[in-house]
């Protein structure tokens, strides 16, 4: 007996001796992806650094704003991620700022004076025709304008007496009639003549309509999208003006001439366009305003907004010269990920948080480190991958060892493992616990941001431009709504551990209030509702828990919808099964894999992957969901939905 426990003794010390060495050999290939995570971030952050002081440098010959223009150009065929210049100065007395700041570029967009083109003799006498006299009088008068010696004049009458004749059916008057006067079709050159970047694409805009009226389609296409290239290229005070014109006109447009390559082929560029003009509103609105004085270059980042910019900006000279060059952070993270020799394919640049922002979508991360100077609000991560040689490497040494005492130890392993796995669970509920804390804060944040850049936006645009007002305080209003969204999501699990007492309800009406509530939210995102709700008996339960949880389903369907999809599309279904009542959430959007099709129920547990990142939630919503189910005595399952979507489908007691 006593030799069989020594025996015992020395086969489980063998197993733990085996066990270690190969955990020392598992810590040692951490620590080399460690290093080398270290030695790319250190390698990126010197050479982001370095060739931003070479950028800003050009500027303090204090160059005009044409040389910058030529340099801009040049330095963006030649970095993918450089995207523009920014050049202004402060009077400074005894270190104290004077006079406000004068931005010395870009230079200002050249914007329409609508009064005194109005007031203007020949517009005057065109105003002064009688309606009565019909169209062809009205646009006869309009058109004398296009030989006033104003640029501005002659090109707001021919795109108003354009506007008239199309929209009286005429397209091919209306083409004639803004054929005059010639204006060059690219923005900066039309500028330069004096007519004015918006105007000059109201009237491209006009063009491809007539040309589709006319039975041109594949022409209005190709000028829309040249227009829309164009307007992606300008600098931040054009795009200012313009911008609108590009999201809210162009691709919406090309969409409706069924152009979905060239609209696809545009959405890049408009969201490389929305992050420089997020850079220039930053530079004009707070930093020229705010720089800070300290010495050598500074960084300012936004890492919450879904365009984020990266400015680096430093004082030029002691006078008061100041720079900023713009950085675009997709274009720049994309080069770190594929210009890497060492690490390849495992790497992975990461938020703060953990959410992967350039490189593969897939694989656990291994091992990660913070860019030491410039870009200390990302990290890089090696993924697990990385490891895959040394564990190669060791695993028959260790295997070897092991063999000898495998057969009599199964009982040891047995219990490590359940230990380990007892551990592992606990920690991954820990994990969870702090991955939810640090998402509620992003979470809350974000509103938070937008509702105040639109609020400034409204501030500044609104008194420019009424007609901006509704559709800045609409988006107002979304971020609201957004952030109360998020509130009542964590405060809703509270509420379904506690239901109320069963009372019946019509699902049928219930479910026909929440199409009405939801269909014009779906139509503003571009995704068709449609719903099939049958007659039914009534339901028993609680309607305001019901009714929150189905809300959760269709908040989910929208967020998680394939937004290069042309068609997004959400079903909702009603129907009676026996003694139950059956909806189906069902959408063709990213979908939930067969292996989360559970997991997804559990709090704190969400589903990582393309599309996901920016939109997800607390890793509450479902379980919420699920919890408030099981409380009405039903059920939720996630299935396959339409083309590669998800498909929930919720199971109720009748009365």
């Amino acid at each position: 007996m006593g030799i069989s426990l020594v025996v015992a003794f020395f086969i489980l010390a063998g197993l733990v001796t085996t066990l270690l060495r190969y955990q020392d050999r598992e810590s040692e290939a951490r620590e080399d992806a460690l290093r080398a995570a270290v030695r790319e971030a250190t390698a990126w952050d010197t050479r982001v650094e370095e060739l931003g002081g070479q950028w800003l440098e050009q500027l303090k010959s204090e160059p005009d704003p044409a040389e910058i223009a030529a340099w801009e150009l040049r330095n963006r065929e030649r970095s993918a991620w450089f995207d523009g210049y920014y050049l202004w100065e402060r009077d400074e007395i005894d270190g104290v700022d004077g006079a406000a700041p004068r931005m010395l570029y870009p230079l200002p967009a050249l914007v329409e004076d609508l009064p005194t083109i109005n007031r203007s003799p020949c517009m005057a006498e065109a105003h002064a025709v009688d309606p009565e006299a019909g169209v062809d009088a009205v646009v006869e008068a309009v058109l004398r304008c296009r030989q006033d010696e104003s640029p501005a004049v002659a090109l707001f009458a021919s795109v108003q007496a354009g506007d008239l004749l199309l929209f009286e059916g005429r397209p091919e008057d209306a083409l004639d009639a803004i054929a005059e006067p010639v204006v060059p079709p690219r923005l900066a050159d039309a500028a330069r003549l004096g007519y004015a970047p918006l105007r000059v694409a109201l009237r491209a805009v006009l063009s491809a309509d007539a040309l589709a009226a006319t039975g041109r389609p594949d022409l209005a296409a190709r000028r829309l999208r040249a227009l829309g290239e164009d307007i992606a290229m300008q600098d931040g005070p054009v795009l200012q003006e313009t911008f609108k014109v590009l999201r809210w006109t162009v691709l919406p447009r090309l969409k409706d001439l069924d152009a979905d390559e060239d609209a696809l082929a545009l959405a890049e560029a408009v969201r490389r366009a929305e992050r420089r003009l997020a850079g220039w509103q930053e530079v004009r609105d707070r930093l020229s305003v705010n720089a800070a004085p300290a010495e050598g270059l500074q960084l300012v980042h936004d890492q919450y907004s879904d365009q984020p910019y990266l400015l680096i900006f430093g004082r030029l000279d002691a006078t008061g010269l100041w720079g900023a060059v713009q950085l675009d952070q997709p274009a720049l993270l994309d080069e770190l990920v594929e210009r890497s020799d060492e690490l390849g394919d495992s790497l992975r640049v990461t938020t703060a948080d953990g959410e992967v922002v350039a490189g593969g979508d897939d694989g656990v991360i291994a091992a990660s480190a913070s860019f030491p100077r410039m870009l200390t609000h990302l990290r890089l991560a090696v993924v697990a991958e990385y490891l895959e040689a040394a564990r190669t490497a060791n695993k028959w040494a260790t295997l070897r060892e092991a063999s000898g005492v495998a057969a009599m130890s199964i009982l040891g392993i047995w219990a490590l493992f359940a230990l380990k796995s007892a551990q592992d669970k606990e920690q991954a509920l820990i994990d969870r616990q702090r991955e939810f804390v640090t998402r509620v804060t992003h979470e809350l944040k974000t509103p938070l941001a937008g509702i105040r850049v639109m609020a400034e936006s409204l501030e500044i645009v609104g008194a420019q431009d009424p007609s901006t007002i509704p559709t800045f305080s609409e988006r107002i209003i979304t971020e609201t709504d957004r952030l109360t969204q998020r509130i009542e999501e964590i405060l809703a699990i509270a509420r379904a551990s506690k239901p109320a007492g069963p009372e019946p309800y019509d699902l049928r009406a219930l479910l026909e209030d929440m199409v009405d509530e939801w269909e014009p939210r779906m139509h503003t995102a571009g995704v068709g509702l449609e719903w099939d709700l049958a007659e039914i008996d009534e339901a028993v339960g609680d309607q305001a828990l019901v009714r929150d949880a189905l809300v959760c389903l269709l908040d989910n369907a929208l967020k998680y919808r394939r937004k290069e999809l042309i068609a997004p599309r959400v079903w909702v279904r009603l129907r009676q099964e026996g003694d139950h009542a059956v909806v189906e959430v069902v959408d063709n959007g990213i979908g939930v894999p067969p292996t989360k099709r559970k997991v997804i129920f559990e709090r704190f547990t969400r589903v990582e992957g393309p599309g996901r990142g920016k939109e997800g939630g607390h890793g509450l919503g479902l379980a919420f969901v699920a919890e408030a189910m099981a409380s009405q005595r039903g059920r939720v399952e996630c299935r396959e939905g339409i083309d590669g979507g998800a498909r929930f489908v919720v199971r109720l007691p009748l009365s």
